[in-house]
């Protein structure tokens, strides 16, 4: 009696439409009518069905989340997980979503097995059930927790199945497409999966999950066939080239915008030669000017890509990216360090830049700004750069080795930021580069030289 009490409103029988019920109640007032003992036992499936449904509809609001992120909820809202009813499975999935967008539901999820069972329903036979735990896992590897998890439970060979099965649906592949793209790049030393296959289903219709696999595969450090420049592109590059220099300064820093908006932009525009136009535009005018801070802002956020580094790399702008560390416009520095830091994310760049003497000209940027108030933000681009060669160059990286002392000897600075981002640094640097540095650039040149004797 006091379960049906709870559901008086549904009284009007199968025939009332979901929405009609219960709408004017919050979602704990409406999840307590599953805590009532044998709740689930007494509910009808259909009851179930439009309690959780009504539940779902009021997490809308992200003030209702908060009170069903406790585990004992987690772990009840999860056992409709095993519903025979598909309706329920999908709810209770939708509910999942929502709860993992809240620090405490996100870890009630992934500190429990409620996990596996969303991940089991990726294989679920009916395709709102299989959508809906995609858009639950897409939720998860969000953030680097959960992205681990997902890769302790070996989870990307089934979002890779998914994403290369023709017959599963346009949007469960692309929100696999998508989580793939965010456990690879939380967890960089994920194993490779072979991405053939997906070249394969670069033959789809459908933009979204053309986009979505591009990304995938740049991520990966694939060749991206198939890139079309449309009209938006166009008139990007149109802008970038004009005549008239407050156009060009206007038009760069809308295409900054947008491409910090959609990443594709950017891969689109790499494709269409934009990167070498804004390289010309920053060399032909003065540090001291809008558009040389504009353009290498710009420069910074398509070198967020593997298709943009492999580009600035052909380029040669990490020559150039070093030789402005010497200029004194504080905003032009500061965007030309936000491109280092987003360059040296790949082998490749970091051992450029290091090549370049970047290390020294980056801990030499620390130390003259470092107590400066209104300088001191471009301490924290610099250590940023100074970590990403020392994670993606440590054979080479005697240079970072070298300059540690200055950054030690350090005291109090202007910025909190930059004082956890050097002392991040030297942790790092004990952790990885101290003691053995000698031994891992002792067996890498073994190795060059053993590859050297191979002919070709």
């Amino acid at each position: 009696r006091r379960v049906h009490g709870a559901l008086a409103t549904l009284a009007a029988g199968d025939a009332a439409p979901p929405s009609a019920a219960l709408s004017t109640r919050s979602a704990l007032e409406l999840f307590r009518a599953f805590e009532v003992p044998d709740a689930l036992t007494t509910l009808t499936s259909l009851e179930q069905q439009k309690l959780l449904f009504e539940i779902d509809r009021a997490l809308g609001d992200a003030a209702e989340v908060a009170p069903l992120c406790e585990p004992g909820r987690v772990t009840l809202v999860a056992s409709f997980l095993a519903s025979s009813s598909g309706q329920c499975r999908k709810y209770a999935l939708s509910i999942l979503a929502q709860i993992v967008t809240h620090p405490r539901g996100y870890l009630a999820i992934i500190g429990s097995d409620v996990l596996a069972r969303i991940v089991h329903l990726l294989n679920d036979p009916m395709g709102n059930v299989q959508a809906a735990a995609a858009a639950a896992v897409l939720k998860v590897s969000a953030l680097f927790l959960g992205a681990m998890a997902l890769v302790d439970a070996s989870v990307q060979g089934v979002l890779f199945a998914l994403a290369s099965a023709a017959e599963t649906s346009i949007a469960v592949r692309t929100q696999a497409v998508a989580a793939l793209r965010s456990l690879y790049r939380l967890v960089p030393n994920t194993p490779p999966l072979a991405p053939q296959p997906l070249f394969l289903a670069l033959y789809t219709d459908d933009a979204g999950l053309k986009r979505a696999l591009h990304l995938l595969l740049d991520t990966w450090g694939c060749s991206l066939p198939g890139i079309v420049s449309d009209s938006s592109v166009l008139r990007h590059l149109d802008g970038l080239c004009s005549l008239d220099m407050e156009t060009r300064l206007l038009a760069t820093g809308y295409a900054l915008a947008c491409v910090n908006a959609d990443e594709y932009l950017a891969v689109q525009l790499i494709e269409a030669g934009a990167m070498e136009i804004v390289l010309d535009n920053e060399r032909s005018v003065s540090s001291e000017d809008p558009l040389a801070a504009r353009s290498f802002a710009l420069l910074a956020a398509m070198a967020r890509t593997n298709i943009g580094r492999r580009r600035a790399l052909r380029l040669k702008v990490a020559a150039r990216a070093v030789a402005v560390l010497s200029f004194s416009h504080p905003l032009f520095l500061f965007h030309a360090l936000t491109f280092i830091e987003a360059f040296a994310q790949s082998s490749a760049g970091a051992e450029a830049l290091l090549g370049k003497g970047a290390a020294d000209e980056l801990a030499t940027t620390v130390v003259g700004n470092w107590t400066i108030d209104g300088r001191a933000a471009l301490c924290l681009p610099a250590l940023g750069a100074l970590i990403q060669l020392a994670v993606f160059a440590p054979e080479s990286s005697r240079a970072v080795l070298a300059v540690l002392p200055q950054l030690e000897a350090l005291g109090i600075g202007a910025d909190a930021d930059a004082i956890a981002a050097r002392d991040q640094l030297l942790g790092l640097a004990r952790a990885m580069l101290g003691g053995d540095v000698d031994a891992k650039i002792a067996a890498n040149a073994a190795r060059l030289e053993a590859a050297a004797r191979v002919p070709g």
